[in-house]
């Protein structure tokens, strides 16, 4: 079933202005307007899912699960993908990967990109279920189409790897091309490794620096950067 949302709520509004800056709205007057917002839209999944997204910021997992579990229930893909990693993780229920895996399934189902990522690596190591990389192959592919850039980065390494699908250089380096391309900074980095080593591209220490970079001002980790920029240093002298 398609869930259409209903118009804003002070809910929505609240929760929206905390996702851009946790300063900006006190958590005791976002549960309140939660509170109302549940009350006066019961058939409405979607005020459901946002208060128990909010209930996860004061760690109230079993409360937040008891609203997911409410708007999973009426077809609410986000919500059935949250239910999902409650139950894999053991956030306010038992540790259960059958069920995480049962309800990331019907989230993914509906189209969710986050679930079909997160049932794809269930599948890829066997948790909660057979493993099966073919299966796992189809959910990176459908979450990677949809931009999902750690879906991408996934899809490429299947490719690279021959997991799931045949092996595919050329495919391999177009999807971590886009993730790159994208803003991902393990992206970025794992296409400059490529351009320095020049296994499926040509070798490129221009470009390898250059993604290096936009790596580096996404925030990715000193430690490996100082790696990788010693060993190109060391690499363009030795050609110099």
């Amino acid at each position: 079933a398609l869930y259409w949302p209903s118009p804003k709520s002070d809910c929505e509004h609240a929760f929206e202005l905390l996702r851009r800056d946790p300063e900006a709205v006190p958590l005791d007057q976002l549960l309140i307007s939660c509170e109302r917002a549940v009350s006066e839209h019961p058939d409405d999944p979607h005020q459901f899912y946002l208060y128990g997204k909010t209930l996860t910021y004061i760690a109230s997992d079993s409360e937040a699960v008891a609203h997911f579990r409410q708007a999973a229930t009426a077809a609410h893909h986000p919500a059935q993908h949250e239910l999902g990693l409650a139950y894999l993780y053991g956030r306010g229920v038992p540790y259960d990967p059958v069920s995480a895996r049962r309800w990331l399934l019907l989230a993914a189902n509906g189209g969710y990109a986050p679930a079909q990522r997160q049932l794809a690596r269930l599948l890829q190591i066997g948790e909660g279920g057979e493993q099966n990389q073919e299966q796992a192959f189809h959910w990176y592919q459908q979450a990677a189409e949809q931009d999902d850039t750690e879906a991408q980065i996934e899809l490429s390494l299947a490719y690279r790897r021959g997991a799931g699908s045949h092996q595919d250089n050329e495919q391999a380096l177009h999807w971590l091309q886009r993730a790159a391309q994208a803003g991902s900074p393990n992206a970025q980095y794992m296409l400059a490794m490529e351009y320095f080593s020049g296994q499926i591209v040509s070798q490129d220490y221009a470009q390898a620096l250059q993604w290096m970079q936009s790596a580096e001002a996404n925030g990715y980790g000193a430690a490996e950067r100082g790696f990788f920029n010693n060993g190109l240093c060391t690499e363009i002298g030795s050609r110099n």
